[in-house]
Parts: C-alpha cells; structure tokens; sequence
C-alpha cells in the first residue's frame, strides 16, 4: 500500500529478514568485522531489515561488531508516502539502538527535494553519488541494504530488466578496477560468494 507512510516490516517480511543468514550461510562466513561495513536506507522497513539479517554481526551480539553506516542517499526513489522518510526523531525513537549513528542524516534528506527530488535524473545522480562513495569507501566488503527502486538505478538495471525479491542477496563488483571509470559502474559477479 503506497499510501502508509514509511511503513514497517510485515509480519512475512519479518520472517524473511531473519532467514537471510541461513539463506546466505557461505556469505556470512565470509563477513569480517576489520574489512566488511554495512550501509543501510533510514526507512523504517531497511533499518528493521538490517537489525534483524545481521543481528549476528552488529552490537550486542558481536564481541567484534561489523561497522553500519545509515546513509540516507540509499533511500528508495518515489515520491508516494511508501517512499519518504519518517520524522527522523520519530525514526530515532523506533531504533534507540546507542551504536546507531544518524548523523548522516542531515535536514532534508527525507524531503523529496533537492538531490533526493523524485525525479529520473536526480535519482541517476544520486545512485552515481553512491557509487562513487562505495569505490572510495576502504572496506574490501560493503553490504547494502536499500530498496528495489534505488538498486535498479545503482546498477543500472532497466525498468523491466530485474526485480529483487525481498531479502536477496547479489555480489557486485566495479566494472573498471583501477577506480577512473567517472560513473562507477559496477557488474553482477560472475561466480560470487553467496
């Protein structure tokens, strides 16, 4: 339903959070705390998602907790109430968590405006913003939780090309390695971990 606003999590899609670790059993045995980072959409429904897949790997439960970023910039691309972020006090609130950090979330970023407007081009500059922070980021393995839309336009798939079912998993990798690609284009990996 469009119309709720930043919803959260299904009682299924609950469930399907939870099963990602023994779905993807290889992948988490791959996870290492010193050379992975998780970034995650601030949506109610990502952050869940996030808590709940990597429970394993983030505070309290890991002696050694895998780093998460909330960058907003891996929101989804909608303008619909589904698609716009909550009050983030109200967010803040739903997950007082003390080792989240929320300070990339500046003011607007859930406004529809700017460069998170909900238009194509806005929404291609924002999916080669995050494509630029993730080759310059300095982990060997970044995990990115976010929404249908917005990965459709970070890999540059088309309308129609692909869907991703809740809760899966790809590997991706930058097409060009020596990092002078100016779009940062990544490339579904051939034979991945998972």
């Amino acid at each position: 339903d469009h119309s709720i606003p930043d919803p959260v999590l299904t009682p299924k899609g609950q469930l399907q959070a939870l099963g990602v670790p023994s779905t993807y059993s290889v992948f988490f045995s791959s996870l290492d705390y010193k050379t992975t980072v998780i970034l995650t959409s601030p949506f109610r429904r990502c952050m869940q998602t996030t808590l709940a897949a990597f429970a394993s790997v983030l505070p309290p439960v890991a002696i050694n907790p895998t780093p998460l970023v909330i960058l907003p910039q891996l929101q989804e691309c909608g303008k619909e109430p589904c698609d716009t972020g909550s009050d983030l006090e109200a967010t803040k609130a739903m997950f007082p968590q003390d080792f989240l950090d929320w300070s990339n979330c500046t003011e607007g970023w859930n406004s529809n405006e700017g460069f998170y407007e909900a238009t194509e081009e806005k929404q291609q500059e924002r999916a080669k913003w995050v494509r630029k922070w993730l080759r310059e980021c300095k982990a060997e393995k970044v995990v990115v939780v976010c929404h249908h839309g917005f990965l459709r336009r970070l890999t540059k798939t088309p309308p129609l090309g692909a869907l991703w079912p809740n809760a899966e998993l790809r590997e991706y990798e930058f097409k060009d390695p020596s990092g002078e690609d100016e779009e940062a284009d990544i490339v579904k990996v051939v034979n991945p971990v998972l």
